[in-house]
């Protein structure tokens, strides 16, 4: 569920926000949304990789506080030619918008389920996909 505005939206429970259009897509999720939500909390103690390891950048070659974000330019950190990457750095983290925006998602454990960092996920996905066929497959004998 992506962007992470969309996937706070729901992890936060704005309904506003959430669609009857994406309601319909996540309801096809291989792995529930809820539950990805769930096990993503679970790991939220977890360092967020998208923060500390990498460095979006866009194609004028302006860093990107995170590659989830949909709004860009509110979390445009300057070009990567022009700002020294140690600031970068630096802003990504330390910047109050930025901070902001990471705090609401580490909150949720959205850095886990961003990055896919947790092994709870196939687990929960594969549970998920056994009970869609068997359910399918029962409804089919019986008739």
């Amino acid at each position: 569920m992506m962007p992470l505005e969309k996937a706070l939206a729901f992890a936060y429970q704005e309904k506003k926000a959430i669609t009857l259009d994406d309601k319909e897509i996540i309801k096809k999720f291989a792995l529930p949304f809820s539950k990805a939500i769930d096990i993503a909390i679970k790991n939220r103690h977890s360092p967020c990789k998208l923060r500390n390891e990498q460095m979006v950048l866009d194609s004028k070659g302006d860093a990107i506080l995170c590659c989830t974000i949909y709004d860009q330019q509110s979390y445009s950190l300057g070009n990567f030619l022009d700002v020294p990457l140690h600031e970068l750095q630096r802003l990504k983290i330390h910047s109050p918008n930025n901070k902001k925006m990471c705090t609401q998602c580490m909150e949720k454990g959205l850095h886990i389920y961003s990055t896919y960092s947790a092994e709870e996920f196939d687990q929960a996905g594969i549970r998920n996909i056994l009970e869609h066929y068997q359910k399918l497959l029962t409804t089919n004998t019986q008739r």
